[in-house]
């Protein structure tokens, strides 16, 4: 039961996001956007979350890969993260799943981050719920380096903090 759930949501989230992307013709970009030298940045990512609110709390395993890379003004990567964790409130520990795409608008070393997807939540028996799942804060990644730092708030981590490696 389970599996079943879980297979349902990853196919209506990826449906979701095949559905809603949407082109545009080469004529009616602003050139103005587009940088003459792109930002190039490894395509994956791997890092661990730590976040605290009130009274709850989780720990998480999260790989990003780069899906889209238009060094537009206010996008220039789009990553699709899919994680792995726990998740505690009160007493209760859940086992935590997400999908999310995760948008980054500035170029350089330092740069805001959002982000939008669902989480499911399993306890020790059964399914516990779907939530969505949304973050903003600060990344802090080199073009080409290794060591990533993030920062932020969402929901449902409430504060957060991440170290990982891209490749």
């Amino acid at each position: 039961m389970k599996k079943n759930y879980l297979l349902i949501t990853t196919i209506l989230v990826v449906l979701f996001f095949s559905f809603s992307a949407q082109a545009q013709d080469n004529d009616n970009i602003n050139t103005k956007e587009i940088t003459e030298h792109p930002t190039i940045y490894n395509r994956n990512i791997v890092y661990g979350t730590l976040s605290y609110g009130f009274a709850l709390g989780s720990i998480s395993l999260n790989y990003e890969g780069m899906i889209w890379n238009p060094q537009r003004k206010h996008l220039n990567n789009l990553w699709l993260k899919a994680s792995i964790g726990y998740y505690a409130v009160w007493n209760i520990v859940n086992t935590q799943y997400n999908i999310s795409l995760v948008g980054i608008n500035s170029k350089g070393n330092k740069h805001l981050e959002y982000s939008i997807g669902t989480s499911l939540y399993y306890n020790k028996k059964s399914f516990s719920g779907i939530l969505p799942s949304a973050t903003i804060g600060y990344r802090y990644q080199k073009p080409k380096g290794k060591v990533i730092y993030r920062v932020g708030v969402g929901f449902p981590e409430a504060f957060y903090a991440s170290i990982g490696v891209s490749f």
